[in-house]
């Protein structure tokens, strides 16, 4: 059985590789296009398609879901307003150029 030093002692390990592991990115914005784009940042992973495919439609992105971010509810209306941000904030955080975008609208998530 571990006691409680050495689960705090594994923490900070744990903690202390996270940090190396992220030393050189500083900004948010690098980050994102670490996760999103290829090693060379010129494409979006495929796997990252399919994430955005699914956030587009949870964050009424598509063109389709448009209607649907409305409401006469204003807390259902700011949650889905704030659902929305989050999609924009990745997409200009990963720069991508009109066609990128426009393809993403198109992908089918799978579901």
């Amino acid at each position: 059985m571990i006691g409680k030093n050495e689960r705090r002692i594994q923490a900070v390990h744990i903690a202390r590789n996270f940090k190396q592991l992220f030393a050189g990115w500083r900004s948010p914005v690098s980050l994102w296009r670490r996760v999103f784009l290829t090693d060379d940042e010129e494409r979006l992973r495929v796997s990252a398609e399919r994430v955005l495919a699914d956030l587009r439609d949870f964050c009424f992105a598509h063109p389709n879901n448009r209607r649907l971010l409305f409401s006469q509810d204003p807390l259902v209306m700011a949650r889905r307003l704030g659902r929305r941000e989050v999609f924009d904030r990745i997409i200009t955080y990963l720069n991508l150029d009109e066609a990128e975008v426009q393809k993403l609208m198109e992908i089918d998530d799978g579901n």
